[in-house]
């Protein structure tokens, strides 16, 4: 059974008359947030993919140097220690830009000692997440990279990361309408 277009527009005009119950509306915000999503991990399997990876790998990375630097300001011992995200991150943001990643530089940027950081590459070779590989130039140091896998798991958190900027934008959007 089909409607007319008269039809279709009368019940389109009594149906916006209808009231949404409180729950309908947030069901129907949830609908739309991750219809959203969907929308933007489709736009970001484009060319520019991985330039906006790299902006939003980069963006918090900065964000967590920030909060470091304010933190010792108020305390005198570290709060604010993730070693295994820092490596990730870091080898994420280097792989992205084809640039090469030698175990020591990978020490520096987890920002604890050495010797610890060396345990948290470890462990991260041993999930499958990173991989090390000879130095070209330098037989006595190694190069790490992430795995495929581990290349998957950063891009994922990259793009929920920036769903849920895309989703905080609206909500703080439409509490500004209110």
């Amino acid at each position: 059974m089909s409607m007319s277009d008269s039809d279709q527009s009368s019940f389109l005009a009594a149906l916006e008359e209808v009231p949404i119950a409180e729950d309908e509306l947030r069901s129907s915000i949830r609908f739309l947030q991750a219809l959203l999503g969907r929308i933007v991990l489709e736009q970001e399997t484009s060319a520019s993919h991985r330039d906006l990876q790299l902006a939003r790998a980069r963006d918090l990375y900065a964000f967590r140097r920030q909060r470091e630097r304010i933190a010792s300001a108020y305390t005198t011992e570290p709060i604010f220690s993730d070693p295994t995200w820092d490596i990730l991150l870091d080898l994420y943001i280097h792989q992205i830009q084809g640039r090469p990643v030698s175990v020591s530089s990978c020490c520096i940027a987890s920002q604890v000692a050495a010797t610890t950081a060396l345990r948290y590459i470890a462990a991260l070779e041993e999930q499958g997440l990173i991989a090390r590989e000879p130095h070209e130039h330098d037989k006595r140091s190694s190069l790490l990279r992430l795995t495929a896998s581990g290349l998957r798991m950063m891009d994922e958190t990259m793009t929920r990361f920036g769903q849920s900027r895309v989703n905080e934008r609206g909500v703080i959007a439409a509490l500004d309408d209110r």
